[in-house]
């Protein structure tokens, strides 16, 4: 199922509005206006190690895909490439398989290998993260 794109508006001193684009509102999630940029070290990297690095870290590549390496994370696995589109987070396959629970693709996957699948704000913050950028340091 596609992400759905909104247009949100924040109001400024009372006296106008403006447009935000890129505001992806799913599962009651809204906008962050004026918030620092997602911080890769600190808010994105323990979300992989904790939901995705024991299928897609060092120890083992499922779909030959691992988010361990930004290069390889950026490229792409067998099923998608590539995986996460900085500055797109509606054509990055990663923000659909982390958000479609349904989906044969969804991940982490329900069989519980993992752990618990992502809430809908950890969804958020990596679309967020994704939607800025995907700034990650080597």
């Amino acid at each position: 199922m596609p992400a759905v794109l909104a247009l949100a508006t924040v109001l400024t001193t009372g006296l106008a509005s403006v447009p935000v684009r890129g505001a992806v509102l799913e599962s009651g999630s809204t906008p962050v206006v004026g918030a620092p940029p997602v911080d890769f070290e600190r808010e994105i990297a323990p979300l992989f190690a904790a939901k995705c690095l024991a299928c897609h870290g060092p120890n083992k590549q499922r779909s030959g895909f691992r988010l361990d390496v930004r290069s390889i994370a950026l490229e792409g696995g067998e099923y998608s490439a590539p995986n996460i589109r900085p500055g797109d987070a509606d054509a990055s396959p990663l923000a659909r398989y982390i958000a479609d629970a349904d989906h044969d693709m969804a991940m982490p996957p329900k069989s519980g290998r993992t752990g618990a699948r992502m809430t809908a704000e950890e969804v958020a913050l990596i679309r967020r993260w994704i939607d800025e950028g995907a700034v990650w340091p080597d």
